[in-house]
């Protein structure tokens, strides 16, 4: 089964969506809003509750719904930074710098769909 990696705006955002899929599953990301992964689909199912484009505000902090890095201080520094996008087999690597006045670390998550069975990858990495 070929996974399939594209673009679409499927919750009328005015902005695009990241779409990583198979004949077994669906995965919708936005790269550009923290590489947050906004909804999960197997056969039917939705597995995320998602609020983008409609968001939370908590004081500073804009709740944005999916699943989301808390890396840093909390919530974290990476909820809201773009994320690049390589398309590699079966699915995509998103990549961000995080900066601290210490160091840049380098965060990349691999993003894969099992070709035999409905099964979301997904593999961090940090290099500093």
């Amino acid at each position: 089964m070929a996974t399939r990696i594209f673009h679409e705006d499927r919750l009328n955002a005015r902005q695009p969506q990241l779409i990583v899929e198979n004949e077994l599953m669906s995965v919708m990301l936005l790269p550009e809003l923290g590489g947050r992964i906004l909804d999960i689909q197997t056969e039917g199912f939705t597995f995320l509750h998602r609020t983008y484009p409609r968001s939370v505000q908590f004081g500073a902090y804009i709740e944005h719904g999916g699943i989301e890095e808390c890396i840093g201080k909390a919530p974290g520094t990476l909820w809201n930074a773009p994320w690049r996008v390589k398309e590699i087999m079966n699915g995509v690597i998103l990549s961000t710098i995080s900066s601290t006045a210490f160091s840049k670390v380098l965060l990349q998550k691999r993003v894969t769909l099992d070709d035999a069975e409905p099964i979301l990858q997904v593999e961090y990495s940090f290099i500093n």
